[in-house]
């Protein structure tokens, strides 16, 4: 089950996001929008995470019911995120994609970036915060301070990820320069500012490089039913 405030958000680019206000003709969802990969209904569903240790947490999340969607052109993840707080929080994730994913699995590993899956071939234990990773790293502190003493780096504390961004990292370290340009390095908690994911917690000693999914657009439902298109 897809709400239909999300299709209205893909349908618009994120422009609407209530159908009370822009409803879209029947005639045209059947034309337009369509299930790609099947859902196995609503249901409980236990998910495995792990904590910076390697330790395999289980949280029980409540689903409408993963499945991949299409909207005109794009397809869509329609599932349910355990980094949620409470039963975890609904999110309609536009995948970079112009074929058709063959399975739930296919549409996931899609929102993988390269060093993700590197890394997970290497058997690293790769954390997650709503749409960002977190890969631990062999990097010493004094390693990444030198190339902040040098200007190719800048130190912040509780920066912001992203522009319009919600997920604040307790310390790191962003490359302006050189071969590590554009790669960013944190460590300590990894919260939501707006308090809509349980906080991740990197540990002080260990360097983690952070990277964002792939994906376009994404539309998350709060537990206040409110819309947001990002």
């Amino acid at each position: 089950m897809v709400p239909f405030h999300s299709i209205v958000a893909a349908w618009t680019d994120g422009e609407k996001d209530d159908w009370d206000q822009t409803p879209i003709a029947i005639s045209d969802l059947q034309k337009e929008v369509a299930i790609v990969v099947p859902s196995q209904g609503e249901r409980w569903k236990t998910v495995e995470s792990k904590d910076k240790y390697g330790r395999i947490k289980t949280k029980s999340v409540h689903t409408l019911g993963d499945s991949v969607i299409r909207v005109k052109e794009h397809f869509y993840l329609s599932s349910v995120d355990e980094t949620g707080h409470g039963a975890g929080m609904y999110f309609l994730a536009e995948l970079a994609t112009d074929r058709a994913p063959t399975s739930l699995e296919d549409a996931l590993n899609a929102l993988k970036p390269p060093a993700v899956r590197e890394a997970e071939a290497r058997g690293s234990n790769i954390l997650r915060q709503g749409e960002w990773f977190a890969i631990p790293t062999m990097l010493l502190t004094s390693e990444l301070m030198r190339d902040v003493e040098r200007g190719v780096a800048a130190y912040r504390q509780n920066h912001v990820l992203g522009n319009d961004g919600h997920h604040q990292l307790e310390e790191t370290v962003i490359y302006r320069a050189g071969d590590r340009k554009g790669q960013v390095f944190a460590r300590g908690v990894l919260k939501h500012t707006e308090n809509e994911h349980f906080d991740l917690d990197l540990g002080t000693i260990r360097w983690y490089q952070i990277v964002h999914n792939i994906q376009g657009a994404s539309y998350t439902l709060t537990g206040k039913g409110t819309a947001q298109f990002d």
